[in-house]
């Protein structure tokens, strides 16, 4: 399946890489070949990858759509009909491939990027949403106790206690006001 998938997409990166891990590639999903998804898709990279990797081009040969995209692109035909012309198409074919894996790469490293940056907000947004409620419960302990379940109020003065050195005894407690009755 991930095989006919990299080929309908013309992945050639994948493609590649599936078949160095020992992908079949006439392996056929749901009655489809993966030769046959890549001519009918009119993947030439693909094509030459998995004729060179010993897909058969005669399980496909006899398909409709073959042979209507065989028809549209003379390269197509050339790649199948033509060991010598496959061999040639082979050194450019190995640098377009150097290419895709350096772009898959790149991609996989710019979406590792905006993962570290997805969690650094997620992270801020907690931290602040924790800085908020703990402000709120030290403010307003009453208000608090009323507005979020206890087990989050424990959590908070937890967090409080850590963070600011207070015990737990202390958060709790209401302030003293003293009182002075000098004249």
């Amino acid at each position: 399946m991930e095989l006919v998938s990299a080929c309908a997409k013309g992945d050639l990166y994948k493609v590649a890489r599936l078949m160095n891990d020992g992908e079949d590639p006439d392996a056929a999903f749901i009655g489809v070949r993966p030769l046959q998804t890549a001519i009918e898709e009119d993947h030439v990279d693909v094509i030459a990858m998995l004729l060179h990797k010993g897909a058969s081009k005669d399980l496909v040969r006899s398909m409709k759509t073959v042979k209507v995209a065989e028809s549209k692109n003379a390269l197509i035909s050339r790649l199948l009909d033509d060991e010598a012309f496959r061999n040639e198409y082979q050194p450019g074919l190995v640098e377009r491939l150097e290419a895709a894996e350096i772009k898959a790469k790149e991609s996989q490293a710019a979406l590792h990027r905006q993962l570290k940056l997805v969690l650094i907000i997620l992270l801020t947004i907690v931290i602040c949403t924790m800085l908020a409620l703990s402000v709120f419960v030290r403010a307003d302990p009453d208000a608090a106790a009323k507005a979020l379940p206890e087990k989050l109020i424990d959590h908070i003065r937890i967090v409080q206690s850590v963070v600011l050195g207070i015990s737990k005894n202390e958060s709790r407690a209401q302030p003293e006001v003293v009182v002075s009755q000098e004249l």
